[in-house]
């Protein structure tokens, strides 16, 4: 009896937990495809942001395609991974990585990747446990996350770093 009531619990639980990942992100279908394709699997939520390629323009399948495979490859030279978790309210934080130290962050939504906020303490706020890195730290300190127009001329401020993206888009990671 024991044994069966755990089995269904199991059950139970596992299809909870897969409607919850079917509802978790959405977004463009050629984003999902490109993934697919080129990386045999989803895009996260924050990968679903159109901002990361081309500042969101593009003209053809094969040229979202391109972008893709640029937004990867500038994250991966720079050395940086983004981390996605899953919060209430259908957002998700994106916690940006460089060499396995959280350096930047933002609250997103699961509907396409946009951002709704880009401070730490929004991401703190959202979680009654609170957010913190793989090292153990609060997201309290790290950077915050913008796009940006390589075309548009910034000054290098003190504690500001960009992330070329894809196309024409940049990253701009700025501390607090």
């Amino acid at each position: 009896m024991l044994k069966r009531f755990f089995i269904a619990f199991f059950l139970i639980i596992t299809v909870c937990s897969l409607k919850t990942l079917a509802q978790q992100v959405t977004g463009d279908p050629w984003i999902f495809q490109t993934y697919k394709e080129l990386y045999n699997r989803q895009p996260s939520a924050w990968e679903l942001n159109i901002k990361n390629y081309n500042l969101g323009s593009w003209n053809s399948y094969d040229e979202l395609k391109r972008y893709v495979q640029e937004y990867q490859n500038s994250l991966r030279l720079e050395n940086y991974t983004v981390k996605t978790t899953g919060l209430k309210n259908n957002q998700s934080a994106a916690i940006f990585y460089q060499n396995g130290t959280p350096v930047a962050s933002a609250l997103i939504s699961n509907a396409g990747g946009y951002l709704v906020g880009n401070d730490g303490a929004s991401l703190i706020g959202n979680d009654s446990a609170g957010l913190i890195g793989l090292d153990g730290s609060t997201l309290r300190n790290l950077s915050v996350l913008s796009f940006a127009d390589m075309a548009t001329k910034f000054t290098q401020a003190s504690g500001m770093r960009y992330i070329k993206a894809s196309g024409r888009g940049r990253l701009v990671m700025k501390k607090r």
